[in-house]
């Protein structure tokens, strides 16, 4: 892991209330991955971070004060040249148990110590996973032409998403922002981190410039599941043309940037469930083959 620099702490700081605005998905790790627990990300104290203790979880009585654990979540955190919304492990001990005042209740509850590493993490199931067949989620691309409109979409797709409400194609529709026309896009395979789609050449030429993109992926007939701004991460030409047409298939590897950090880090959680799903539904039927 490496340590925590001086100058990263403000955004550290920063994205972590952010995570708890969203009421993100948190994992906490103990010794030797045992145990795993869910739980919910607190407080953002001065020198503590305060998560939900699962006292009736298997395991959770076993973190004591003094263990180490890592704490795992979606931040915006740089990473190299440039800050990226991934999943990252923060090491921290256990500072006490303790009742935190949750509104008009308490809740059971542990203090940690300020994380003092940090790394990537990706969990087993978030590996990049191919999607063929009926695993292949509808994508719909476009040019996107304002991007003022594009950040009130996803400010109102992420409180869709936080309340828990689908929203069918004439909802989705009505938030859309300013956009072209849509182009032919297939995906490729997806994971936590980003997707990757297939478009014919001519397609591709549109995206000379590197152009903001606005992105929607969706179960094929189902609710809207991650939409945002994107940008092309990467590009590469296939060996397979279009059957019958002569046409070479370029494959193209999207970054899910979003308008704001809080909105790209959501569209990373997503994509990792979706991910996981995919993999699981995969494997359930390869056993029973």
């Amino acid at each position: 892991m490496a340590t925590i620099e001086k100058q990263n702490q403000d955004q550290l700081i920063s994205s972590l209330k952010r995570a708890i605005a969203r009421q993100a998905e948190v994992e906490l790790a103990g010794a030797g991955e045992d145990p795993v627990l869910a739980v919910r990300l607190l407080a953002v104290e001065e020198e503590t971070l305060v998560v939900s203790h699962p006292i009736d979880e298997p395991g959770a009585t076993a973190l004591r004060k003094g263990e180490r654990v890592d704490v795992r979540l979606v931040l915006s955190l740089r990473d190299e040249e440039r800050v990226v919304s991934k999943r990252w492990s923060l090491r921290s001990k256990v500072v006490e148990s303790f009742a935190f005042d949750l509104g008009a209740k308490q809740t059971p509850a542990l203090r940690l110590s300020w994380p003092t590493e940090i790394k990537p993490h990706q969990r087993r199931d978030h590996f990049r996973v191919q999607t063929i067949g009926q695993d292949r989620p509808e994508l719909r691309v476009w040019l996107l032409q304002d991007i003022a409109s594009a950040e009130a979409a996803e400010r109102a797709l992420q409180q869709a998403n936080r309340d828990r409400v689908e929203l069918d194609a004439e909802a989705v529709a009505e938030l859309r922002p300013n956009v072209g026309p849509a182009f032919e896009a297939l995906t490729s395979d997806l994971s936590g981190g980003g997707l990757c789609m297939i478009v014919p050449e001519a397609v591709d030429a549109k995206l000379a410039g590197n152009p903001s993109l606005w992105v929607e992926l969706n179960v094929p007939g189902g609710p809207l599941l991650i939409a945002g701004v994107a940008k092309v991460a990467h590009r590469k030409p296939m060996q397979v043309q279009r059957k019958g047409q002569g046409q070479k298939l370029i494959r193209v590897g999207l970054a899910m940037l979003c308008t704001r950090p809080e909105f790209a880090e959501g569209v990373a959680e997503r994509l990792c469930r979706l991910a996981a799903e995919i993999q699981r539904q995969q494997l359930r039927r390869t056993r029973g083959a």
